[in-house]
Parts: C-alpha cells; sequence; structure tokens
C-alpha cells in the first residue's frame, strides 16, 4: 500500500521570515568570503618575510584553521602553516632566498556547509620601493618663525608615508613622519640645518632620501655712524639654481613690501637712507622655477636710534690685591651705546703708556685684573674712557693710583689719588698668620721706623663718601721686614700632654719650601711634612710605640738661608 505523506502549509508571521532571511543573508556573505591578502613584506636584514590579510566573519562558528602557501620563482605553491586561530592576522617566516620572487595565497577552512573552503587571491612580495621625490623648498613662515618643508604628493600608490631628517652629520637623524605634504621642521628659529626626506610605504619600503635644502639665514647689523644697515645671509641650498631674490622690509611693525630684486647670487645687502629712530624688519625671500618655488629667510629686526652716552664713568678703586696684580674698579650709568672701555696705565699721573680694552656690555659695573705690573718696586697710575660704536670718546673718568709701600729704610707709602670723596683715612696692618691687624691710623700717609720688628705689612686707604653715596678701599703691596733663619725642635714629646707634637719653631723660616723627616730606628720613615705641619707622634692613624726617633730637617730662610739638620727625639708615653 502506497502511503502519500501530505504537507500542510501553515503561513508564518512576517517577524519571523524576516529574521529567517537575515541569519540566511549574514550566513552566506560571511563563510563565501576567503580571507584578503594586504601585503607580504620582506626584511632583508633578517630573511623573514611578513605576510598580512584581513580576518573573515564567523558567525556560523565553523572556522577550523587558516592554510598560508607560498612559491619561489613561479614553481609550484606549497604549505607554509597552518594557523588555527581567526583572529590571528598576520604569519612571519624566515626564508632561505631572499632574493627569490616569492607569491602567497591563504585558504580558511571551513565553510559554515562544514566541507568547503575559500581562498584569497595570490599576493606577491612587495620589493618595489616608492618613487623618488625631492623636497619643493625648506622655508621660515613669515607669522611663526618656525622652519617649514613642504613637497608634492609622491606618485607610488602605495605612499603611507614620509620620513624627514636632519641630515648635518650626513647620515640622517630622523626629525618627523607625517602623510601630509608639509612638515614643520623645527621651531626654533636658529636651528638651522640641512633637511632630506624619504617616502615610505606599506612594507616600510623607502624610496633614496631626496637631495638636501637648507634654509637661508639672514643676520643683520647697523653702523649708526654711517647710517647704514648690512644684510648677510647664507645661500638657499637644495634647488638648482636661485631665479632671484626680494628685499623685503617692514618699517616700525608695518606690513612688509618688497624694497629691492636682485640676483639669485647674492648674499648681502647694504640698506640705507634711513632716519635714525626708525624700527626696520627684514627677511630674504628667494624664488626658483620662474617665481613657482619660494623659501623665506628668518625675520632680523634692527633698531635705529642716536647713540646715547654715560653721563659719567668712575673710577673706584685701584688696589693690590693678591700681592702680584692691580685690581682696577670703575662704575658708569649707561652702556647703551658703548662698544668697550679704553683703560689706561701709567708709571706717572697723566703720563700713560699702556692701554687695555673691556667689552662693555649691560652691566655698570666693571673691573680689571692688570698682571703686567711689578707692585713690589712701582706704583701706577690709570683713567678709563668710555668708546662708543662710532669710535667716538664718550666720557673720562678721574685718574687714580695704586699704593706702593716699603719697609726700607722705614714704613713708608705713596698717596692715593682720585677719590671723588678723597682719602678718609690710611691705616697699617700687620699679617698674623691669615690675619691682618691694625696697627696705626692717620689721615696722612704713614712714614715710621718698624725695623726692629719682623712681619709682613701693608696699607689699607679708606675712601670718604663719594658723590654716589658710596666708599671703597684699596689696598697696597705686602712688604715683609724679615728676620734672619733662625730654629729649634724638641727633644722629647708625650702624646698624652700639652708637649705633643714635633713641630719646628723659629724665625726667618720659609715654611712653604722647608720640610721635615721621622724615622724610627729601623730607617722606616713615618712622616714628612712642610715644617709648619705638626708630627702628633702617629703612623697611618695610630700612636707610635714610646722610644727615639730620628728626625731631618730641610729649612730655607726668607732672607735666602738653605740649612739641614739632623737629631733625635724621644716619644713618651
Amino acid at each position: 500500500m502506497q502511503i502519500k505523506s501530505v504537507i500542510t502549509y501553515k503561513p508564518y508571521p512576517l517577524r519571523y521570515l524576516l529574521v529567517i532571511l537575515s541569519f540566511l543573508a549574514i550566513n552566506a556573505s560571511a563563510v563565501q568570503n576567503a580571507p584578503t591578502l594586504l601585503r607580504a613584506c620582506i626584511n632583508y636584514t633578517d630573511s623573514i618575510v611578513t605576510v598580512t590579510w584581513d580576518a573573515p566573519t564567523d558567525v556560523c562558528g565553523s572556522f577550523t584553521n587558516y592554510s598560508l602557501y607560498g612559491n619561489e620563482n613561479g614553481g609550484a605553491f606549497f604549505k607554509i602553516a597552518d594557523i588555527p586561530d581567526i583572529a590571528i592576522v598576520e604569519y612571519p617566516h624566515t626564508i632561505n632566498n631572499k632574493n627569490a620572487i616569492r607569491s602567497y595565497f591563504i585558504r580558511v577552512l571551513t565553510l559554515c556547509d562544514g566541507q568547503d573552503s575559500a581562498t584569497s587571491d595570490t599576493l606577491y612580495v612587495d620589493i618595489v620601493y616608492p618613487a623618488n621625490i625631492q623636497l619643493d623648498s625648506v622655508s621660515y613662515d613669515v607669522a611663526t618663525q618656525n622652519i617649514i618643508a613642504g613637497w608634492k604628493k609622491n606618485p607610488s600608490k602605495d605612499t603611507k608615508a614620509y620620513q624627514l631628517y636632519d641630515y648635518s652629520s650626513g647620515n640622517g637623524d630622523s626629525i618627523g613622519y607625517t602623510i601630509d605634504t608639509f612638515f614643520t621642521v623645527t621651531t626654533n628659529p636658529n636651528n638651522v640645518f640641512p633637511v632630506v626626506i624619504a617616502t615610505l610605504d606599506s612594507c616600510n619600503l623607502t624610496s633614496l632620501i631626496s637631495s638636501p635644502h637648507k634654509v637661508m639665514k639672514l643676520n643683520s647689523s647697523i653702523d649708526t655712524c654711517k647710517r647704514e644697515i648690512a644684510l648677510s645671509w647664507t645661500s638657499y641650498v637644495g634647488w638648482q639654481s636661485i631665479d632671484s631674490q626680494f628685499i623685503m622690509v617692514s618699517v616700525n611693525g608695518g606690513s612688509f613690501t618688497k624694497h629691492s630684486t636682485i640676483s639669485g647670487g647674492s648674499t648681502s645687502f647694504t640698506y640705507d637712507g634711513f632716519v635714525l629712530g626708525d624700527t626696520f624688519c627684514f627677511f630674504i625671500r628667494a624664488s626658483t622655477e620662474s617665481n613657482l618655488i619660494t623659501s623665506s629667510s628668518n625675520i632680523s629686526c634692527i633698531e635705529t636710534r642716536k647713540l646715547e652716552k654715560p653721563s659719567f664713568v668712575y673710577l673706584e678703586r685701584v688696589s693690590v690685591d693678591d700681592n702680584k696684580t692691580i685690581s682696577i674698579e670703575w662704575t658708569t650709568d649707561n652702556t647703551k651705546d658703548q662698544a668697550y672701555f679704553k683703560v689706561f696705565r701709567g708709571l706717572a699721573s697723566n703720563m700713560f703708556d699702556e692701554e687695555f680694552n673691556v667689552t662693555a656690555n649691560t652691566n655698570l659695573s666693571y673691573n680689571l685684573n692688570d698682571v703686567l705690573v711689578d707692585v713690589q718696586n712701582e706704583y701706577y697710575s690709570y683713567a678709563i674712557s668710555t668708546i662708543n660704536k662710532c669710535e667716538e670718546v664718550t666720557a673720562t673718568s678721574n685718574t687714580s693710583n695704586s699704593i706702593l709701600l716699603k719697609t726700607v729704610p722705614i714704613v713708608s707709602h705713596n698717596n692715593y689719588s682720585g677719590w671723588d670723596g678723597s682719602t678718609d683715612t690710611y691705616t697699617l696692618q700687620k699679617k698674623n698668620g691669615s690675619t691682618w691687624n691694625d696697627i696705626e691710623t692717620d689721615v696722612f700717609p704713614i712714614a715710621s721706623d718698624y725695623s726692629d720688628s719682623s712681619g709682613c705689612f701693608r696699607i689699607r686707604a679708606d675712601e670718604k663718601i663719594n658723590q654716589y653715596g658710596s666708599s671703597a678701599i684699596s689696598y697696597s703691596n705686602e712688604s715683609c721686614i724679615q728676620d734672619s733663619l733662625r730654629f729649634y725642635v724638641p727633644t722629647g714629646i708625650n702624646p698624652q700632654s700639652e708637649n705633643n707634637s714635633f713641630v719646628v719653631l723659629g724665625t726667618g723660616i720659609d715654611h712653604s719650601k722647608s720640610t721635615y723627616e721621622i724615622y724610627n730606628r729601623w730607617g722606616m720613615r713615618l712622616a714628612q711634612n712642610n715644617t709648619n705641619i705638626p708630627w702628633k707622634a702617629e703612623y697611618q692613624g695610630s700612636l707610635v710605640p714610646p722610644g727615639i726617633y730620628v728626625y731631618i730637617v730641610h729649612l730655607y730662610g726668607y732672607l735666602g738661608e738653605k740649612e739641614s739638620a739632623k737629631g733625635t727625639v724621644y716619644v713618651i708615653r
């Protein structure tokens, strides 16, 4: 008996039909599209090829793996790898022959039917370098003074970006990376260097670097005396030729206008015929290829005005400060237009035979150490003049002199002259160690007999309060009355008593030259010092044992004497 099946069709609601149709549409498009190979890039350094693709959508969960195939030089394809993770979208692998022509395709398994696969197009390893391009120009932006590089878009289809380099070293140090056709090379207008560019593709293959371009750097200076502004600049580097250049000028902050057209080979220009008191700003604009490409230099400004003069120059102090040199100190109230100070020196007032130049700056106080002097035998007069930029004397100081102290046959010295407030007092000082003690003061130069006293002396001169509300001090040279060489040393020391050190005492000893040595009875040297440094009966930080120790002293006197002595010292404990 034949049984016939009867199918009853029951209409479904519209919303169910839409859900079914949507599922079928998504399912069909997802499982039938193969991965899209994006690129195959080779790294020639390590012979690694990296293949990259877009992953398909796996809405039905049928994915099992990718299979990557490749060939060499048009030969048969072979499987390189099975990749079990759909999220993986690139595969690097090492090749044996990096010079072979290689191509790849990728297959995805499985589709939503559980059996079929889908295969991508075949893609060759990218070995085509981007086209070489050149910079159009490197230029200062007139508004911001940033240095900007510009160029035309690379015609290569696979252009990814542009890399710019500082070519100062000749190797190329990266300064930036951009997808635009312009780039801010630097925001520091003083940082000028040659710039080159290279193009990168999606495999980071790079074109050859361009020829270096270097922006013009403009400097300006004014000769107020001649009423001339000198412009000088470095020539633009990078173009085959410079067709013309324009001198652009702004007066007192106004708009820039073209003042002159000059040849492409010029690197200097003199701007004249102006009135002092205005401010002028300049830049140079160079052009090539019939003015279609231009580059601008930096802006350089000059403020013109009449030269100002100081109302005074005051020689505050002439002093022997270190017993070898003479220190000269002076002040003024205006150095704005002064080029330098001329310092005059002579052995007698108004008989100057030497000159020194000291550059003027924004300071109002200056000093000079004169080392070409003989402070033990001469005193010197000084005066200062200010010299402006036109080599004109604008002010001259008072004349002052150093103080020369003599101690033979008596202590005496010359008068200090030149202070605005005159000299208040002279003080004779005697040296005690590193301290100077006052021993005599007078309003007149000192002349006293100290022949029966040994030691080193100097004169201190104090100025009365001057019209500028200050006062200064001047010192003479240091002159000494020396005793003849005499010395003695202790015969015994006790480290635990007041007499706890071996030291050389006496008069007329030049301790800077004189030395002593301490030896034990076996001849080992335990100490070696200048004679003013005591020996504390120690060796390497520990007290030496009691006993007899040998000393040897080598003595030099201030009067030229030389003497050596040897003896023993007993250490008691």
